[in-house]
């Protein structure tokens, strides 16, 4: 078997992987994106499910507002994920920048800040290019670590329009309500 997303380190735990990878899976046609990339390994699964179906976007931790050592990352995962054969499309901008234009969302993951204004920014921004039946898969709902992320997070995600897919340690899988074309 060739390169795999299993080539690439991760801090994910193998319970959240699976899930995440679950989620992928089921995700209706159209775009993924990692907002959050770090070492490559969400977006390294979402090549690996998604094949040459979709576009995969990958976007920095841009955000952050004390951000001097590690400015990097996305040049980094690009690295690494082109060494494994994937061309994920990089977006040099803030989490919550407007997305580009014509992209339509079928899994989007957040592993940004952990906080919960930013996530509620990002949602605001993102949540206009999802398709229904979009995954959205939010990394380290963790109440003791980031209590503020997970109350947001709470807050936006039991309206209506989402389905709680489930949780592995502290990755939550949500879905947009609405039929998939």
């Amino acid at each position: 078997m060739g390169n795999t997303y299993r080539d690439i380190p991760s801090l994910m735990h193998h319970k959240e992987r699976e899930l995440f990878l679950e989620c992928l899976r089921h995700a209706p046609d159209g775009d993924c994106v990692d907002l959050g990339v770090y070492r490559g390994s969400s977006a390294a699964m979402m090549c690996d499910v998604r094949g040459t179906s979709s576009g995969v976007w990958i976007l920095d931790n841009g955000c952050r507002a004390v951000r001097t050592s590690d400015k990097s990352g996305i040049d980094d995962a690009l690295r690494r994920l082109k060494a494994l054969g994937y061309t994920p499309k990089a977006l040099r901008q803030n989490s919550f920048d407007p997305p580009p234009d014509g992209i339509r969302v079928a899994a989007l993951s957040i592993d940004t800040d952990h906080v919960g204004e930013v996530v509620a920014k990002e949602m605001d921004c993102w949540r206009p290019t999802l398709v229904p039946g979009a995954i959205v898969l939010l990394h380290d709902c963790n109440k003791k670590e980031f209590p503020c992320l997970v109350a947001e997070v709470d807050r936006r995600f039991t309206e209506p329009e989402w389905e709680f897919l489930g949780q592995a340690v502290s990755l939550r899988a949500y879905r947009l309500r609405g039929e998939v074309a």
